[in-house]
């Protein structure tokens, strides 16, 4: 039997979806690109009609059934919806052979790559070719109410291993109709700066690189309720090096740095004492910090 699956103190819950890759219904549309070029050099696009509204009404049927948990250990003001972690390989596979054409089918990660993780110069060990691998299987299916908001942030990355991570979000909205609700690009250093805003639409995708400064817009009354899923696009380092023996050092280590963090501010000491372990077992890992 599999082991259930807790992530932030919620289960992860699994859904079959029953579809395959022709049939989206009878509301069957061809699949789009539009780029969105004021975020150049970094990389955003939106897929319009990738599941048809059979299909997202699908999706968030099963939401409700499970039930969307409150998300307790967030502020409101920064952070305003109720989500269902799920686990569906049949989701992702499905979407990954429907769109992986329109996907970057490989990376080139450098100091001057687009593609970091918030803002700073890429990781040395990330350095070197990644190819275009699956769509994560886990996702976030979240339900935004009358008054539901997401703050700025930059999204965080999915990493299995050392050779097997993410570099892209992967966004779905379920239901259009919605007041408010955009995801909106902003300007870093101003977020009064809208750079770029993308409405809801059911069906619709957006990709973009997790370094990009963006908010969930304030949903309004007088419209649909806003559902959306997200995960992300994985990549596969080209020619791995590491050893068994090193990716399982680096994995300890990063869970010891991350302990560390944790225990930085209830106990300086204990957090230090976890860093020197953490930098012994996998030495580049000090450049990170």
């Amino acid at each position: 039997m599999e082991q259930t699956l807790v992530i932030e103190g919620q289960k992860v819950r699994n859904i079959i979806f029953p579809f395959d890759l022709d049939s989206k219904g009878d509301d069957v549309k061809p699949i789009t690109k539009t780029n969105i070029d004021a975020l150049t050099p970094k990389s955003a696009f939106i897929l319009d009609n990738v599941l048809s509204p059979t299909e997202c009404k699908y999706i968030i049927d099963r939401g409700e059934e499970m039930g969307f948990d409150e998300l307790a250990h967030y502020i409101k003001k920064y952070r305003n919806n109720s989500r269902v972690l799920v686990k569906s390989y049949s989701l992702s596979s499905l979407i990954f052979e429907r769109i992986k054409q329109f996907l970057p089918s490989e990376l080139d990660i450098s100091d001057s790559t687009p593609y970091l993780d918030d803002g700073r110069r890429a990781r040395k060990h990330l350095h070197g070719k990644w190819k275009l691998n699956q769509v994560n299987e886990l996702w976030r299916l979240c339900k935004y109410q009358d008054g539901g908001a997401f703050a700025s942030h930059y999204d965080g990355f999915y990493e299995r291993d050392a050779d097997n991570r993410s570099y892209l979000t992967f966004m779905i909205y379920l239901s259009g109709g919605i007041a408010g609700g955009c995801t909106r690009f902003l300007d870093p250093k101003d977020d009064k700066t809208v750079l770029a805003s993308v409405e809801p639409k059911e069906g619709r995708i957006l990709v973009f690189t997790h370094n990009i400064w963006h908010d969930g817009e304030t949903v309004l009354p007088g419209g649909n309720q806003k559902y959306i899923m997200r995960t992300d696009v994985m990549y596969t380092r080209v020619n791995p090096s590491s050893s068994k023996e090193m990716l399982e050092n680096e994995r300890l280590a990063r869970e010891l740095a991350r302990e560390a963090g944790e225990m930085e501010k209830t106990d300086p000491n204990i957090a230090v004492s976890l860093y020197k372990r953490a930098f012994k077992l996998f030495p580049d890992l000090e450049s990170e910090f």
